[in-house]
């Protein structure tokens, strides 16, 4: 997995890379690029000291997360996020599982910041982490399904039917918003039908 990925980072594009990879995984290999320019980024320890920064972000995010705006103690909260860390086992060359992790979570803090304190704001950056996710790795489509815990929500809180429609758009423009840009900038630049044909395969 490590070879593989930093090649694809390397060598971005469809001149060397199968189009099914590229696109199915498409913002994953375009943040491999970039690290591919950072200094000592030309060696296997240096990809591997920026590829886990990912692993670091996902922690003190996490961290951050549960201490400052959920509310719970400090000590249990860092156990929990050592044995996270520690389940970590794929390389983090992989970074369509850790970037796929990262906006994950940060659809997951927008959603319940948004649901908490009503923030119509939250939301829409919940669907714009969410639908951002689907250029990661397109299987990251199904994450579209967090849109329940809004309707849960609702329906735990006795919200009127309006209201949970109302957080619903919301979410959805974000989620809409995300995927619609996404896949205008590729369609531009390699032509929908590529894009299409790539992710039917």
């Amino acid at each position: 997995d490590t070879g593989y990925n930093y090649s694809n980072f390397q060598f971005i594009g469809t001149e060397h890379m199968d189009p099914m990879w590229l696109f199915s995984t498409y913002l994953a290999n375009v943040v491999g690029a970039f690290l591919m320019k950072l200094p000592f980024a030309d060696t296997l320890m240096g990809m591997n000291l920026y590829t886990a920064l990912t692993v670091s972000l996902l922690a003190l995010w996490g961290y951050r997360f549960c201490t400052k705006k959920v509310g719970m103690p400090a000590g249990p909260v860092f156990l929990g996020e050592i044995l996270a860390v520690s389940l970590c086992w794929c390389p983090t060359a992989v970074l369509y599982n850790y970037l796929t992790y990262i906006l994950f979570l940060g659809g997951f803090v927008c959603l319940y910041l948004g649901l908490k304190d009503d923030r119509n704001g939250m939301l829409v950056a919940a669907g714009i982490f969410l639908g951002t996710n689907i250029f990661v790795r397109f299987s990251n489509l199904t994450e579209a399904a967090m849109i329940v815990a809004v309707w849960a929500y609702g329906i735990i809180c006795h919200d009127k039917v309006r209201k949970v429609a109302a957080r619903t758009g919301w979410c959805m423009l974000g989620y809409f918003g995300a995927a619609g840009l996404g896949l205008l900038y590729l369609a531009v630049r390699y032509g929908l039908d590529a894009y299409v044909e790539a992710i039917l395969r």
